[in-house]
């Protein structure tokens, strides 16, 4: 018996098309069907279940979803990226430093100002969103910077001189 006979026997039109439907070439099913008959009896069996399964049916459902009108809003802040060694054995504010305004500060578009610190834009919903936006922000630089053996006591305000919120 042939690869290509053994193919047919288990309801494939021909080599050809099984090779087609598995993805596998005709080459390495001819070299298994000489070297490895156990896997190609494997492989062609695989294939007959996946061949006679049956197509899953899709129903789509329709749910009315309430519409909600949530301005966002937009607010410029300012970080004061305050960071310090934890003891003075230990060194590495540079890099914690540099590894906040690369991993944290990048992803967050933050631009400096001429007095050094950092302008981040954010936008929010309601004061609450806000709260959490810096809180999570404040949160990574300190994740950051205890990772280089250091500490951050960063504050963030409001660029706006009519608001005034302090984090």
């Amino acid at each position: 018996m042939t690869a290509s006979e053994y193919v047919k026997s288990h309801g494939f039109k021909s080599l050809k098309v099984f090779a087609e439907e598995t993805g596998i070439s005709k080459r390495t099913i001819l070299d298994w069907y000489s070297k490895k008959p156990r896997f190609l009896e494997m492989v062609v069996e695989g294939a007959k279940v996946v061949r006679n399964r049956p197509t899953p049916v899709v129903t789509t459902v329709e749910v009315a979803v309430p519409e909600v009108c949530e301005v966002e809003m937009k607010i410029d802040l300012e970080l004061h990226l305050y960071i310090e060694n934890n003891s003075s054995a230990v060194r590495g504010v540079k890099k914690a430093v540099s590894d906040i305004e690369k991993c944290v500060l990048f992803y967050h578009d933050a631009k400096k100002n001429k007095s050094g610190d950092w302008v981040i834009s954010f936008e929010y919903t309601d004061k609450a969103d806000l709260d959490e936006q810096v809180y999570d922000l404040l949160n990574e630089i300190e994740g950051e910077a205890d990772s280089r053996n250091c500490y951050s006591e960063s504050s963030v305000s409001a660029v706006d001189e009519n608001v005034d919120w302090q984090w």
